[in-house]
């Protein structure tokens, strides 16, 4: 599915270690027809470091980026895997499939934090 994206900014969050930037093979196609952008290493390791040492999610990075950059944060969709959600993009899992290595519980507590502040808005 990658490769079928044209005209878009495409911003990765990986693990460092995986150096996914250095795949040329991978990106080269990718790159064609896209803006390729990768979250820094120190703002990667900052969402770890706010998850307990978690591999932090795509939504909490993209939260983390939103408040550098705008006032107004309404967020949709986090249930945190908690209730009858089973969504998950565009898959069905449950919460028992949820070995992913993620803080659902860290970044709950801060999404809370950051809503009971009147910084974010949060809808479910």
């Amino acid at each position: 599915m990658l490769y079928t994206f044209r005209n878009e900014n495409l911003i990765f969050k990986t693990d460092p270690s995986w150096e996914l930037w250095r795949k040329r093979r991978i990106l080269d196609r990718v790159e064609e027809h896209n803006n390729v952008y990768f979250i820094d290493e120190n703002f990667y390791n900052l969402g770890k470091k706010l998850t307990s040492g978690k591999e932090p999610t795509n939504g909490f990075m993209g939260l983390l980026f939103a408040l550098k950059y705008y006032e107004n944060i309404e967020c949709f969709g986090f249930t945190f895997y908690k209730g009858d959600i089973e969504k998950h993009y565009y898959e069905k899992v449950t919460q028992t499939d949820q070995h992913l290595g993620h803080s659902f519980d860290s970044e709950e507590k801060w999404f809370k934090l950051l809503e009971n502040n009147n910084i974010i808005e949060l809808r479910i």
